[in-house]
């Protein structure tokens, strides 16, 4: 899913993906809704700074609602991988990764 969020065009775009794949992450359990939102452990040790969202990915549910994952980073380093349905519910299906569609792209 994360590829959804990174554009084929961004030179940092292959270093964040590795970085991805090697970070240890977790299910973010506080997130009252059962989307699967993960948060990415820091293998330095060191708190980031405040985080902002550098990708926004969209595609629908299978009720036609929008489901968005968004890349979060802080320090040039992933902070977390959102994943949000925008009217509350619960999603139905999730769509493939191919199915989202970039729509925000921020690469510091």
């Amino acid at each position: 899913m994360i590829h959804a969020l990174l554009p084929l065009n961004v030179h940092k775009s292959s270093d964040l993906l590795q970085t991805c794949k090697s970070t240890p992450v977790r299910t973010i359990e506080e997130y009252a809704d059962t989307y699967g939102s993960l948060e990415f452990q820091r293998i330095d040790g060191d708190d980031a700074a405040a985080d902002f969202v550098v990708a926004a990915a969209r595609a629908t549910d299978a009720d036609g609602v929008p489901i968005d994952i968004l890349l979060h980073m802080a320090d040039q380093w992933p902070t977390e991988l959102e994943i949000v349905k925008l009217d509350g519910s619960k999603i139905v299906a999730m769509p493939a990764g191919s199915e989202f569609r970039l729509y925000l792209v921020d690469i510091r």
